[in-house]
C-alpha cells in the first residue's frame, strides 16, 4: 500500500506539475536608467522622453497622476523635477501601456 502511494506521489508530481515549466513569464514592469531625461506638458498627464542606451531610440513614456516619483529614497512631488533633469534617473513603466508607474532620481 506504501509503494503505491508513494508511485501515485510520484506519478502527480512528474506529470500533474509538469507543464507549469512552460508557463509564459509575463512582464509586468520594465526600466530605463537614464542620465538625462525630457519632460514634456502637464507632470499630470504629460510625457516623458528618454533612452535606454546611448544609440538606443529615444522612447515616449505617459505620466500619469499615480506616478511616483522619489529623490534620494523620499517621495516627493512630481513638479518638484525640473523639465530637463541631467541627473541619473530610473524610470519604471508598463510595458505595454507605456505608462510611467515610478521615477526614481
Amino acid at each position: 500500500m506504501r509503494t503505491f502511494r508513494l508511485l501515485l506521489i510520484g506519478f502527480i508530481v512528474l506529470f500533474g506539475f509538469g507543464n507549469t515549466s512552460n508557463a509564459e513569464i509575463i512582464h509586468l514592469e520594465d526600466a530605463i536608467e537614464a542620465n538625462s531625461v525630457t519632460f514634456i506638458g502637464n507632470r499630470a498627464n504629460g510625457f516623458v522622453m528618454a533612452r535606454k542606451c546611448d544609440n538606443c531610440a529615444l522612447q515616449k513614456l505617459k505620466l500619469s497622476p499615480s506616478t511616483l516619483v522619489y529623490s534620494n529614497g523620499k517621495k516627493i512631488s512630481i513638479n518638484k523635477v525640473p523639465s530637463q533633469a541631467k541627473t541619473a534617473i530610473t524610470l519604471i513603466y508598463d510595458p505595454k501601456t507605456k505608462i510611467v508607474n515610478k521615477i526614481l532620481m
